[in-house]
């Protein structure tokens, strides 16, 4: 990220040290023109609501909330356990990701002191299909470039799939990854990019290397989450 790239509040935009968003924007894979149309896109209410995933040390949350028929305001959270703080609680960790109720017990109960924050943002999110396979573009609206103002010459996209009603897993796509061979992305447009993925959405030269899997936050367990983020965020 350059150095004249700042988010709303003046600092650099930090964001998720998880191989999910591995780096600051610049480094994420990312297109220079937006995938599909959010005018002629339809949310999906099953997508809607909280999600979560957690390596054990970093956690994201996703919070999609229907904006209108066509699009969410999606906020992430990121946050990290501070074990310095924290040697004396038990923490479930994992060689991947944890499972949901290992997330649980990572939360529950515990002291305010244990946890950071390690990332936010707020985007305008929304589904497209290509090749019968659906797409979410996230466009970010806590961004700040001095030349080129609140305008974003980047989006992020992703491959959702809905696996059950409380799993849903991502897939990130980049302009830069090999599948998209030599289309210049200084030139290229959002129809060029939707026909490649339309006629290959299986091809694994457009996505990262490992998908990333949310699990559903349950409504029995949905105050764990707000009220901490309310009280680290400062909501």
């Amino acid at each position: 990220m350059k150095p004249r790239n700042r988010s709303l509040t003046g600092a650099v935009i930090a964001v998720l040290v998880l191989p999910v968003f591995a780096g600051l924007l610049a480094c994420m894979p990312s297109f220079p023109v937006p995938i599909g149309n959010p005018e002629k896109s339809r949310i999906d209410s099953d997508i809607s609501g909280m999600w979560i995933m957690s390596d054990g040390s970093q956690t994201m949350i996703h919070l999609y909330v229907p904006y209108d028929k066509r699009t969410w305001l999606l906020t992430t959270y990121g946050i990290e356990i501070d074990e310095e703080w924290c040697s004396d609680e038990d923490f479930e960790t994992a060689e991947d990701l944890l499972t949901y109720d290992q997330i649980i017990v990572n939360f529950e109960g515990k002291p305010d002191s244990c946890f950071e924050v390690h990332g936010f943002w707020i985007a305008k999110a929304w589904l497209t299909k290509l090749g019968g396979e659906r797409f979410i573009t996230m466009e970010l609206k806590n961004y700040y470039d001095e030349d080129l103002g609140y305008e974003v010459d980047e989006w992020l996209v992703h491959r959702v799939d809905l696996k059950s009603p409380d799993e849903l897993r991502l897939r990130w796509l980049g302009a830069d990854q090999g599948g998209f061979g030599k289309l210049d992305k200084t030139k290229a447009t959002r129809r060029q990019y939707e026909k490649i993925i339309r006629k290959q959405p299986d091809n694994p030269g457009f996505y990262d290397e490992d998908p990333y899997d949310f699990h559903r936050v349950k409504s029995e367990d949905t105050e764990i989450f707000a009220d901490l983020i309310g009280r680290l965020f400062d909501i």
